[in-house]
């Protein structure tokens, strides 16, 4: 076991060290708005914060994060600041100090790289949360939990997303995992609570877990606690909100700011935002506004929720009806944001990293799945890669534009899920099935 603790702890490290030779590669887009926000809140503070537009023209026009997301991009922003203001004393005091070391930190790639940092972090403790899952899952088999800890540490989805891209889907993904593990594995209910409202208040993808994390939450702890953990949390997002408000409502405003400023504000409104899923299917490529009406009389929108609603709503209720309650669980929540990223509109490339963390816990489990969560990682990596061909090789970006090509790989896509999904309801409605994919 302190051989096992000893790689782990290799394994991180050689994980940190392949990041942070990433980080001043490039970054995206969206890196600009996380500095500029991190700036506006340094020079404006936090007072209206929402209705400010950003300072920064090539930022979105108004800050579109929630408030714990803000409040890192602010420390970021102060490191980079103390980095730099360290560096110039050191200058000035040290004549051997390199002086364009000076010019580096002031540059923009350094300052993109300080705010990389947070999903950085996050990869890293994936790996250590889902090492912890090993230990419960699968406690004698030590492969099982290396393999485990390997798979998302050089998984080119997860670090690509965060070190050279520069996004922070990860941060929500830790909270999540632990506020699932508390739940799973202990009677911290607050503290689980707490890390899944902490998810929420850094971005709105977390929501795709709240079915499964609260009707688990309510079986195992009952009406009185689970009534004690919705306050708290909603006492925590409430007050996460405070220094934004100015005249508003403190009681109503966070709401109705998470709703419209946030969560309509992030994506733009097509019915998919480059994601390789079922609206790729419907309509190549994909330039419809999901507010359109559709031919079955309702918006594009309105029938993603109703098809999200029926995968959430068959996981929940076998969830519920399973004997191994844990297990399928953990597959419910791989199933709802499997489901999400397939059938809701305005969904990115990046949002496959909310499943793969799942699907991986359960094929400690079943060693048939490892060939699913490979087929799926390889999807994944190439929707992000497609999203932003960075770096640029040609013979793969001329396939990856290749309209026929997203088509096809859309359709395995969505395939896959009703494939893996339909086996999953069968297994559970027939449990005295012998030859069986996912529970044997």
């Amino acid at each position: 076991m302190r051989l096992l603790k000893n790689r782990l702890f290799i394994f991180i490290f050689l994980g940190l060290i392949l990041r942070l030779s990433l980080i001043f590669l490039d970054f995206s887009f969206d890196v600009n708005n996380h500095m500029a926000w991190g700036k506006d809140m340094w020079l404006r503070g936090l007072s209206n914060f929402y209705d400010l537009r950003s300072s920064e023209v090539y930022a979105s026009a108004y800050p579109n994060y929630p408030p714990l997301a803000n409040y890192l991009f602010f420390a970021c922003y102060l490191l980079r600041l103390v980095i730099f203001k360290l560096a110039w004393w050191l200058n000035i005091a040290f004549p051997i100090f390199p002086s364009k070391l000076i010019l580096f930190i002031d540059s923009r790639v350094f300052e993109a790289a300080c705010f990389k940092l947070p999903a950085i972090l996050a990869d890293l403790g994936i790996a250590g949360v889902v090492y912890l899952f090993a230990k419960k899952l699968a406690p004698k088999n030590n492969w099982a939990k290396k393999l485990a800890v390997l798979s998302v540490l050089f998984h080119p989805t997860f670090f690509y997303n965060s070190a050279y891209w520069g996004q922070i889907d990860a941060i929500p993904l830790f909270f999540v995992l632990v506020a699932s593990y508390l739940l799973l594995f202990s009677s911290r209910y607050f503290t689980s609570a707490m890390f899944f409202i902490a998810a929420i208040l850094v971005k709105p993808t977390a929501l795709v877990f709240v079915l499964p994390y609260s009707v688990y939450f309510l079986w195992k702890f009952g009406w009185i606690k689970s009534v004690r953990a919705f306050l708290l949390a909603q006492a925590v997002f409430i007050l996460s909100f405070l220094p934004y408000i100015s005249n508003q409502n403190v009681i109503f405003y966070p709401y109705i700011a998470y709703l419209k400023k946030i969560m309509e504000a992030q994506s733009l409104a097509y019915i998919t935002n480059n994601a390789f899923n079922f609206w790729m299917i419907v309509a190549p490529p994909a330039n419809i506004k999901d507010l359109v009406i559709s031919p079955l009389g309702i918006s594009y929108k309105a029938i993603g929720y109703i098809l999200f609603g029926i995968v959430g709503a068959l996981a929940i209720h076998y969830m519920l009806i399973a004997k191994d309650k844990i297990t399928v669980f953990i597959f419910a929540n791989f199933f709802v944001a499997y489901g999400a990223v397939i059938f809701l509109t305005r969904m990115h490339e990046r949002y496959w990293l909310l499943c793969l963390p799942f699907l991986l816990l359960f094929t400690l489990q079943n060693r048939h799945l490892w060939k699913w969560w490979i087929i799926i990682s390889f999807i994944s990596f190439l929707n992000l890669y497609h999203g932003w061909s960075v770096p640029r090789i040609e013979p793969l970006v001329f396939v990856l534009v290749n309209r026929y090509f997203v088509l096809l790989v859309s359709i395995v896509n969505t395939s896959i899920f009703i494939y893996l999904f339909v086996q999953y309801l069968m297994e559970n409605w027939r449990p005295k099935v012998s030859d069986r994919l996912f529970f044997n």
